[in-house]
């Protein structure tokens, strides 16, 4: 009878235990540490094999900073008899939080030759703890002893990278990529990032350990070009790849800015619309017209038509060079998108919706311009639904959020009607009249004047008035330092610094400031690209 009073008791205790482990969960949950700390402190003394308790109570002291109380709760544990891998790790991260080094390495090397299966484990405390290269031994051991593992490999990767190895994170590379080709692709953009870095040489010499001599010449393609060696990038690819291979290298190098490269490649390929493109891009707009007297196909035919509305902003002519591509091609994406955007120019609003809303299925580009349209015809109750509609399809798109402004706008009334007549005005090029109601929206402290403030500062800079455009946003960081817009006009600052002065210091120090300011903006992703030399916008997204 004690017997079973005794296993009844001991059953008790436990599920009391998990119900107070339960409870330090919900307490962790709700960002209520210190009581989640308590909590579970008390369940390890009283159930040192509480295996959620001790997992919480690692995490909370790792979110407090408290590995002294870490360390000497896990130490008792220990003395109880426990010898649990968690356990162990725990310490492990304790002692070299606290400086307890040799200690702490000591511990981690007994604990790798007990659980070597769990070594990625181990190597993610070494890198927490500040031994990044005792974590990289350790996972070259095990790619040696335990066969080629792709997450042991990734992780070491970043560790070589961390430390500034990065001709032997080339050669893990080549690895993987020898070992599944599939992998090239994902990892392409890592080895542009090697490029601006002054060994890139040496990471061109591991790559070379890439069997297949196409995967092996665009991995060291990818890296010149990071590099800005762009004809060197060319001269690797085009003795191996075919002439449609060649065209793709031609497209991903014109996606990712590397214009001469592109360019280059299409003038071999006698691919005169796409070079007219290229050049476009590049700012040589008499040269373009010069290839596209070449191209009398549909190709060539829309970019004539793109020249015309981007560059000499000939809404008309455009309007007529797109209707001609789309006789041909009436489906064209590309052609529909500019033809709507001619027909706004134009202020044909109506036909400029119905354009957008033949373009099927939608894109982001598309739903965001019908949203705009609604709101220059004034039909601001469609608005708030084109916007739900892109956020609800394309959630990711950095659109979104201009988008959900849009709609908040139309609650301005009378003012947001003026808004969006300066709006039109700007897309008219009638510049006269949009700066003057866009100056009179600028007085007041609502989302409208801050739009106004953009857009004042978008008419300055088209007409290369640059040092007033930047005048205008610095009005604006004073009278909205934390402003709905500020990330956003933060941004419009570095492009002017970099578009219209060509400085390259102020575009790089107004992006580290916004990084600074609004770390939580979806602005930061963009300044982050834009500082590594990633455009911020592929050609033909809506700024």
């Amino acid at each position: 009878m004690r017997k079973i009073l005794t296993f009844a008791f001991c059953l008790l205790h436990l599920a009391l235990g998990a119900q107070e482990a339960y409870r330090g969960q919900v307490l962790e949950q709700a960002g209520q540490f210190e009581e989640a700390f308590a909590v579970y402190r008390s369940v390890l003394e009283n159930s040192p094999k509480d295996r959620q308790a001790l997992l919480g109570f690692i995490r909370v002291c790792r979110h407090l900073e408290r590995y002294d109380s870490l360390l000497t709760v896990l130490r008792q544990l220990e003395g109880k008899g426990e010898r649990s891998f968690e356990l162990g790790l725990g310490i492990v991260e304790a002692l070299l939080k606290t400086r307890r080094r040799q200690e702490g390495l000591t511990r981690a090397q007994a604990l790798l030759q007990s659980s070597p299966e769990r070594v990625l484990e181990i190597a993610q405390v070494l890198t927490e703890g500040g031994e990044p290269n005792v974590a990289a031994q350790y996972l070259e051991g095990a790619l040696k002893t335990s066969g080629f593992r792709m997450d042991y490999a990734d992780f070491l990767i970043g560790l070589y990278e961390e430390t500034g190895r990065l001709p032997e994170a080339a050669g893990i590379i080549s690895d993987i990529v020898n070992k599944d080709e599939r992998h090239l692709q994902r990892l392409l953009e890592r080895l542009s990032g090697y490029g601006r870095q002054a060994n890139y040489p040496r990471v061109i010499k591991e790559l070379g350990k890439i069997k297949d001599p196409k995967l092996r010449a665009r991995a060291q393609a990818a890296v010149y070009l990071g590099a800005g060696e762009e004809m060197a990038a060319v001269r690797v690819v085009q003795t191996v790849l075919s002439e449609q291979e060649l065209y793709l290298f031609a497209q991903d190098c014109e996606q990712d800015g590397a214009l001469n490269a592109a360019l280059t490649v299409y003038s071999q390929q006698n691919a005169w619309a796409d070079c007219a493109r290229v050049l476009r891009l590049m700012g040589r707009v008499e040269e373009a017209l010069r290839f596209l007297e070449r191209d009398t196909t549909p190709a060539g035919v829309l970019e004539l038509a793109e020249i015309a509305r981007i560059e000499q902003r000939d809404f008309k002519k455009a309007l007529t060079a797109y209707q001609k591509v789309l006789r041909h091609r009436p489906k064209d994406r590309a052609a529909l998108y500019g033809l709507a955007r001619a027909l706004i120019g134009l202020k044909h609003l109506d036909s400029a919706a119905k354009v957008l809303k033949a373009i099927t299925p939608p894109d982001t580009l598309t739903l965001f311009l019908l949203a705009q349209v609604y709101f220059y015809q004034g039909e601001f109750d469609s608005v708030p639904r084109a916007a739900t509609e892109l956020n609800k399809r394309f959630p990711n798109s950095r659109l979104v959020n201009d988008g959900l402004r849009l709609a908040l706008l139309t609650y301005a009334g009378e003012r947001a009607k003026k808004l969006s007549a300066a709006m039109l005005d700007y897309e008219a090029q009638n510049d006269q009249e949009g700066i003057k109601t866009t100056r009179e929206l600028t007085q007041g402290k609502d989302l409208v004047s801050q739009e106004a403030y953009s857009l004042l500062a978008r008419f300055y800079s088209r007409q290369k008035k640059y040092k007033q455009a930047l005048a205008v946003i610095d009005t604006f960081l004073i009278q909205f330092p934390k402003g709905e817009l500020a990330p956003k006009i933060r941004l419009q600052q570095a492009e002017i610094y970099r578009d219209g002065l060509k400085d390259e210091a102020h575009f790089r120090l107004t992006l580290e400031r916004l990084i600074l300011d609004f770390p939580g903006s979806p602005y930061v992703p963009i300044a982050r690209n834009l500082l590594q030399g990633t455009p911020a916008v592929k050609p033909g997204e809506v700024r």
